[in-house]
């Protein structure tokens, strides 16, 4: 077993402002910094339906439903969104649903 960290390098051409107060990532004089990567979910209506409709008519055997299921999928996954932030702005509570919609 080893403690060794794989570390990988940040290129200056990633380097953007702050998401939230939009200085510098450094402006504080802090050397560390936050790559923060947000997958949002939106669910399935018609597939969550379905599969509960399954359930129900096999007598809530959520096991033998999911066998029968044409598709056990119960939400979508959009695209990633990356942003950075600076110490400073990652230690204040921030709402997540920011990073998403700042893309």
């Amino acid at each position: 077993m080893t403690d060794r960290i794989d570390v990988k390098p940040f290129d200056r051409s990633e380097i953007e402002p702050c998401l939230i107060c939009r200085k510098g990532l450094m402006h504080d004089g802090n050397l560390t910094f936050y790559e923060v990567t947000v997958t949002q979910c939106v669910a399935d209506l018609t597939s969550i339906r379905q599969q509960h409709g399954l359930e129900v008519m096999l007598g809530g055997a959520a096991a033998v439903a999911a066998a029968f299921s044409p598709t056990t999928n119960v939400a979508h996954r959009l695209p990633p969104t990356r942003r950075l932030v600076c110490l400073d702005c990652a230690m204040t509570p921030t709402t997540l649903a920011l990073i998403v919609e700042a893309a």
